[in-house]
């Protein structure tokens, strides 16, 4: 079922919750405000949740019983403590807690079950802040400094503040829908909503795509009435145009004709960056000139590996422009810009951009490329970024193999002979497809990731 947002209303809470289980709907604030408005309807899904707990949407079930706690809620918040029970999350406690007294029995009844590996849940019990001889029992049972800890807590002032559901969520989300069977992504490429049809165009952007789909995503290319819907359309067609003549002549003399929108046009520079057209660097740069399409041009500028783009990512680095600083950061990494990497460097502290900063210095900065001496430069880099995350450290490994990889060498991560390998002579142009697993690490197709 492809639901509008506008139909939200017209269901409820259970249906709700349901197609958000199958991943169909998106929980943002127009998901909440009609699912809130129907407590029965969510006490009942998570009824019978309860039993198995085979469900993607715990999380949210356990926050929106934070906003709108309710006694019926207490059997799957309590499941779900016993499940989570060596560490339970702060918001589950909270759910439990708002709820209060309802929820005794049931988690009482979970701790009996798990009683000589508790973990977490005599805490959630104090929290309950009931006046119950079990209850001190339990407290009895722990270690002094943890009972006491456990009373304090029973018999404290309930803190209730007003708690705010939305500030959790988006006001808008689309679903993501990549898994989804392609009866379901079919369906949403042709839903009225823009974003509904953007989502199942992402989906073809991974993997193979489906000869069934081909002419399908063709018209939506020439004929969808959103002009970033035919752009990705296009995108999706990248590879259809490797083996179609037509279709690469078709793309490209859409690509230069002034009067196609520029969000299309952007679309086909990204799909064209490495189909060897000899205008494409013109192109590309009208579409640099206007703001509003400068990050998708910097997109497509990093995708064809020319160095001629090099003054564009040197010129953006400090745009104040969030999408136009991430691009022009990857530019410097896949055209190895070594003059950009102190200020790459200085990116390591940024939040936002500290992820793509470290996977694009990695690629940049001036080095011997030797399984040996990627592995040193990793030690290197991880000085310089003030220690890594285990996030941090994947990137920055898929990095430095996908540095080796361009210069034809094993990696030095990765799956590989442990022997060193001589560095090549030259380096090699990495071909790194849009349907290619993002050298970054996340596990998503790159178009997805650092291609976006």
């Amino acid at each position: 079922m492809v639901l509008l947002p506008e139909e939200y209303g017209n269901h409820s809470a259970h249906e709700l919750l349901s197609l958000a289980d199958q991943g169909l709907v998106a929980f943002d604030h127009r998901l909440l405000r009609a699912i809130l408005a129907d407590m029965p309807g969510v006490v009942r899904y998570a009824d019978e949740r309860a039993e198995d707990l085979v469900t993607e949407i715990a999380p949210d079930l356990v926050q929106i019983f934070c906003q709108n706690p309710d006694p019926g809620g207490a059997k799957f918040l309590a499941a779900l403590a016993g499940e989570l029970r060596e560490e339970l999350p702060e918001d589950l406690i909270e759910a439990l807690a708002r709820t209060g007294k309802p929820a005794f029995e049931p988690l009482l009844e979970v701790y009996l079950k798990h009683v000589d590996d508790a973990g977490d849940l005599p805490t959630a019990i104090a929290f309950l802040k009931v006046d119950d001889p079990r209850a001190e029992a339990i407290y009895d049972a722990q270690e002094e400094d943890e009972a006491e800890f456990l009373r304090e807590v029973a018999h404290g002032a309930a803190e209730v503040e007003p708690y705010d559901i939305y500030s959790h969520y988006p006001e808008t989300a689309v679903p993501q829908l990549a898994g989804q069977p392609l009866k379901v992504r079919r369906e949403f490429l042709a839903s009225k909503d823009t974003t509904h049809r953007l989502a199942a165009l992402s989906t073809f952007l991974d993997g193979e795509l489906p000869k069934s789909v081909v002419k399908e995503l063709r018209q939506v290319a020439t004929g969808d009435t959103d002009a970033e819907v035919r752009g990705v359309a296009w995108e999706t067609l990248e590879g259809e145009a490797k083996e179609d003549k037509a279709l690469l002549a078709e793309m490209r003399e859409r690509l230069h004709n002034p009067e196609i929108d520029p969000q299309e046009r952007c679309g086909l520079a990204v799909a064209l960056a490495q189909s060897g057209d000899e205008k494409f660097a013109e192109a590309v740069g009208l579409l640099y000139a206007d703001r509003a399409t400068r990050a998708r041009a910097l997109q497509a500028m990093w995708r064809s590996f020319d160095k001629e783009f090099a003054k564009y990512a040197s010129e953006s680095l400090d745009d104040e422009d969030a999408d136009i600083r991430e691009q022009a950061i990857l530019v410097c990494g896949y055209l190895n810009l070594a003059s950009e990497a102190p200020r790459l460097e200085k990116l390591f502290q940024n939040e936002t951009h500290r992820d793509t900063a470290l996977f694009a210095y990695a690629l940049a900065v001036p080095s011997e490329v030797t399984r040996a001496r990627m592995r040193q430069l990793f030690k290197t880099i991880e000085k310089l970024a003030g220690g890594l995350s285990p996030d941090d450290a994947e990137t920055l490994e898929q990095a430095l193999d996908l540095r080796l990889e361009m210069h034809g060498l094993e990696p030095a991560f990765g799956d590989g002979e442990d022997e060193e390998e001589p560095a090549a002579a030259a380096p090699a142009k990495a071909d790194v497809g849009r349907n290619d697993p993002c050298p970054c690490g996340s596990g998503k197709k790159y178009k997805k990731c650092h291609g976006q």
